[in-house]
């Protein structure tokens, strides 16, 4: 209805019918309602307000009068406890879901906390039961109802924990576990550490011993100098000793042969002459011996070198002093460089690339070829000729002093050459090693650290 100053308001009308002298009367009772049908608004919009925040609440909702009996449930309670409130409200509540433990002793009613809320409970634990049976662990939280100053029962609020409960017994079971491990690993410490105690004086004894040991070495390595340093001059002395009479053979028996000619006959010549090539090669021989022992002794000088030039330079000294007949190609992989020392890899590819000439001198068509391929993926240097070759059986003493695989007849030799270039491969870290066929050639592999390309 609408007040005089156009304010409208809730209004409620009751008529009344009084007969006057004319016959008839009727009177209108109008009483102004607006603050009561605020109030009912205001509890409905309340109503709405708790309704939708009991029906999304994650926890699960009871309230129970003063006997026990569930008048209300959230849809939480009905999912995690599978009742309805129509199916569980003509009962006591712990009748429904909390009448006995999971071992199946029963529980008395007078035990539940749940229908003997007087005071507030917090958070304490519990086992309910769905209504298929189910048993799942929950925490509870109760508070008593009031109204009027009156207990009219109490609200049970309560979460299924059993997620929570599944992890604290992975969590348990991990921390036993790890509560092992821990005694375990402890327990091999203190053997490692009660042996480390045990052997500590091992130890000590053994540094001892060490120290004695390094004394000794750096004893024997200044007697290994001073004996490298007489066998130097021994070398030196041996071979002047040595060469001064060779001369003196070599001298007279040419004497004999140019100024007594007419008197010798072609036996004794002959002898001359074999006395002659002895001594030669006994030159050649020691000469080669002193070049040999003195390779240990040398100070090597590293520095980048063009072996390609080298291997060029060597092949022209070859060709040039070769006897009519003996052609050979050489075919030289150009750019080829090389960190090390340059008199001593002289005398590394001048004794490679003398092998090859001599053992490629019966070929009508010889080659001997130098250049840089990969042998299981390191780049090495190699020597390859196509001559006599020789039987891979006896590789291994290719490289020993005075071993030699032909015959002296058909081809000169001492037998220090290769001996000398494993050794100077050796000087510089490296390896040497061969590969051939017999009547189909051989290759010479060595290996230097650190090769480098221009």
């Amino acid at each position: 209805m609408m007040k005089k100053d156009g304010t409208q308001f809730y209004a409620q009308l009751e008529s009344e019918i009084e007969f006057d002298q004319n016959g008839h009367q009727c009177r209108i009772i109008i009483t102004d309602i607006t603050i009561q049908k605020r109030g009912e608004e205001s509890l409905r919009q309340q109503f709405h307000i708790n309704k939708t925040i009991t029906d999304n609440a994650a926890s699960c909702l009871f309230m129970m009068d003063k006997q026990g009996y569930p008048t209300f449930m959230n849809p939480a309670a009905e999912a995690v406890t599978g009742y309805t409130l129509d199916q569980i409200c003509a009962m006591p509540l712990h009748d429904s879901i909390h009448h006995h433990h999971p071992d199946g002793r029963p529980y008395p009613k007078c035990n539940c906390p749940i229908d003997n809320a007087e005071a507030e409970m917090k958070g304490y634990e519990d086992i309910f039961i769905r209504r298929d049976g189910t048993f799942f662990p929950v925490i509870c939280y109760i508070a008593p109802l009031e109204e009027k100053g009156k207990d009219v029962g109490c609200v049970l609020e309560f979460h299924d924990v059993t997620e929570q409960k599944k992890v604290e017994r992975e969590l348990l079971k991990h921390k036993e576990q790890l509560e092992t491990l821990v005694d375990e690993r402890t327990k091999a410490l203190e053997e490692k550490v009660l042996k480390l105690n045990k052997s500590e004086k091992a130890l000590l004894y053994m540094l001892e011993d060490m120290k004695y040991v390094s004394k000794k070495l750096k004893q024997r390595s200044a007697e290994l100098e001073a004996s490298n340093e007489e066998l130097n001059t021994f070398s030196y002395s041996v071979s002047h000793d040595l060469q001064a009479p060779l001369r003196g053979i070599d001298g007279f028996s040419k004497i004999l042969i140019t100024e007594y000619a007419d008197v010798l006959d072609e036996q004794g010549k002959s002898h001359l002459q074999r006395i002659r090539k002895a001594t030669m090669k006994m030159s050649h021989l020691i000469n080669d011996l002193l070049s040999f022992s003195r390779i240990s002794s040398y100070k090597t000088r590293y520095e980048s070198l063009d072996l390609s030039q080298k291997v060029g330079s060597i092949a022209i000294e070859l060709k040039e002093a070769s006897e009519a007949g003996h052609r050979v190609d050489f075919i030289i992989q150009e750019g080829v460089v090389a960190y090390g020392d340059n008199k001593l890899l002289n005398i590394v590819l001048d004794n490679l690339l003398q092998n090859a000439w001599k053992f490629t001198a019966k070929k009508p068509r010889a080659k001997i070829e130098f250049g840089v391929t990969h042998v299981n993926g390191e780049e090495v240097y190699f020597i390859r000729d196509n001559g006599v070759g020789f039987d891979m059986k006896y590789a291994g003493k290719l490289f020993g002093t005075f071993q030699r695989l032909h015959s002296e007849k058909e081809y000169m030799g001492t037998g220090i050459g290769l001996a000398t270039v494993r050794r100077i491969i050796n000087r510089h870290g490296g390896q040497v090693w061969a590969e051939g066929q017999e009547e189909k050639g051989a290759i010479f592999y060595f290996k230097l650290p650190g090769i480098k390309k221009k």
